[in-house]
């Protein structure tokens, strides 16, 4: 995980005030494989849903953004060039 580029886009996004859930709502994600943009997605979706039932609304947009800094993208588009999938 890169915290610093996550802290970056999560102020980025105006969250701070959600950053702890945040965090929360990534963290426990396994990866069983190497990882790869179909993983990506999901964790994005289960990160999304997750905040969405704590009232925290957050758009797809952020979410898969959020989540490749995570894995220590710059951003989703890094993520999926460095992944090696044509899958945006």
């Amino acid at each position: 995980m890169s915290k610093e580029l996550l802290m970056e886009r999560i102020s980025r996004f105006d969250l701070q005030d959600q950053g702890v859930e945040i965090l929360l709502a990534l963290d426990g994600f396994i990866v069983n494989e190497p990882l790869n943009v179909r993983q990506l997605k999901m964790h994005a979706k289960l990160m999304k849903n997750t905040l969405s039932t704590k009232g925290i609304v957050v758009k797809t947009t952020q979410s898969q953004e959020l989540v490749a800094s995570f894995h220590g993208f710059k951003d989703w588009r890094n993520a999926v060039d460095q992944l090696g999938s044509s899958e945006s």
